[in-house]
């Protein structure tokens, strides 16, 4: 069960890399891991520069680590078609795979890592 400094940490390492996104044509780039800031800086694949809160890893870390198993946009209440920044992010960690259950994208949490 990995804390939250932990995953914002390993997060901080993928800074400037382009990150597949699960949804086709949603690529992120991680710009900046603002810890003063509390949040996360980003740019789409068509150059838009974005903020994500630290408040959104935060839930869904917590519902990994309860249920091993997440689905993202009932975690984040909904939150739109932006919900794939946050899942996407995590999906990159080698210790997180996404799986659809129920025709539904989630967010599954591993012992091991499985990619890299």
């Amino acid at each position: 069960m990995p804390s939250i400094e932990a995953v914002l940490l390993d997060i901080s390492n993928m800074i400037n890399v382009k990150l597949g996104s699960i949804r086709p044509g949603a690529d992120i780039t991680l710009t900046k891991v603002d810890f003063d800031g509390v949040k996360l800086e980003l740019e789409t694949s068509s150059g838009a520069r974005r903020s994500r809160p630290f408040s959104e890893i935060e839930a869904i870390i917590r519902s990994l680590n309860s249920e091993k198993i997440a689905h993202v946009d009932t975690v984040l209440g909904g939150s739109g078609s932006s919900r794939n920044q946050p899942e996407t992010i995590l999906a990159n960690l080698p210790y997180i795979e996404y799986t659809y259950i129920d025709r539904k994208k989630h967010l599954v949490l591993r012992d091991e890592p499985t990619h890299e």
